[in-house]
């Protein structure tokens, strides 16, 4: 266990306020994290700022715990909540939080979530982040501090290359097949399956009747998955669509940035880092369509770039050493 600083004032807090959970980091001057807590998801626009921020403070409250201190204000801290930049939630968030205590005031920021998985994957470096879960969003920063974005416009309008995508554009190759606009396919029956549906034809009934639709679509996203490395050669397609939509979305980010050396593109989320066939697909269309990239893995999670972006805030040098200390001390987990 690493020494403890004698002022528990000196700490800072990170967390990674996600849709599936919740996750904080207490972290010592140097990088060297100290404790680390979970709690719930905390979508602002699903579960609303109210039970949002309960479960920021109990993952804050859970940290200290880990710790072995008793909770106290820390010297800043750092919240990527999801939903937060659409909920326009951003300031209240941080006038309750540091209400609660959890922070001294003028020392809190919070913003979305993928701004600490961007500080995260590049562990504050320039380069890209190439996000792919559920849905889809392309941020990038070059070393004049310019930032430009693409993607993440929901299932309904965009998200190419995510969860839902490949998920709705699974049915819509199982109903061309069944009219015979497009050869069959594999992807029928193992999504009838899935539903536990009797055949193609009740599929519209099952969309009308889902209680989040962005859920159901990104749950048969694995079936795509699976039939493409079975070799179906429609979800095959599909998978090729993803990357070439992702890829597109890098591309249009780096041409926003002026680069003084070839960019680093980090690929993230579940999809992103899913492995075999469809991470070896996203990064072949992103190196095709930028050849001189170099596609790496996230440095750190998002709660790890929610941690340098608090170090930022009390002016720490946040050098390799600093980095290379907090990854090193932060639990083991799946890439994000």
């Amino acid at each position: 266990m690493p020494a403890r600083p004698s002022d528990s004032k000196e700490l800072l807090i990170g967390i990674d306020a996600g849709g599936t959970g919740t996750r904080a980091v207490l972290v010592a001057p140097g990088g060297t994290v100290l404790g680390y807590g979970s709690a719930g998801p905390a979508n602002v626009n699903t579960v609303g700022l109210d039970a949002a921020l309960a479960q920021v403070l109990e993952a804050t409250r859970a940290a200290w715990a880990s710790a072995g201190l008793p909770a106290s204000p820390a010297a800043s801290a750092f919240i990527g909540a999801a939903g937060l930049r659409a909920s326009g939630s951003r300031e209240r968030l941080i006038e309750r939080f540091q209400a609660a205590g959890a922070v001294r005031p003028r020392h809190c920021d919070a913003s979305g979530d993928t701004e600490s998985a961007h500080a995260g994957a590049l562990a504050g470096s320039p380069g890209i982040t190439l996000m792919v879960g559920t849905g889809s969003y392309c941020l990038g920063s070059d070393s004049s501090g310019r930032r430009a974005e693409c993607g993440g416009w929901g299932w309904l309008l965009d998200d190419v290359g995510g969860g839902a995508f490949l998920g709705l554009e699974a049915l819509k190759a199982a109903v061309r097949a069944l009219d015979g606009r497009s050869e069959p396919t594999s992807l029928s029956a193992r999504i009838t399956r899935h539903t536990n549906l009797p055949d193609v034809r009740s599929l519209p009934a099952l969309i009308q009747r889902a209680d989040s639709l962005p859920t159901l679509l990104a749950s048969l996203a694995p079936l795509v998955l699976d039939e493409a490395r079975a070799g179906d050669s429609v979800a095959g397609s599909v998978l090729a669509r993803g990357a070439a939509g992702l890829a597109e979305l890098a591309v249009t980010v780096s041409r926003s940035l002026a680069w003084q050396q070839p960019p680093v593109v980090a690929i993230t989320g579940g999809l992103g880092r899913s492995g075999e066939p469809y991470q070896p697909l996203v990064e072949a269309a992103v190196l095709q369509r930028l050849p001189s990239s170099l596609t790496l893995p996230p440095r750190l999670p998002p709660v790890g770039g929610a941690a340098l972006l608090a170090a930022r805030l009390l002016g720490w040098p946040v050098d390799q050493t600093f980095v290379e200390r907090l990854r090193a001390s932060l639990p083991a987990r799946k890439s994000p």
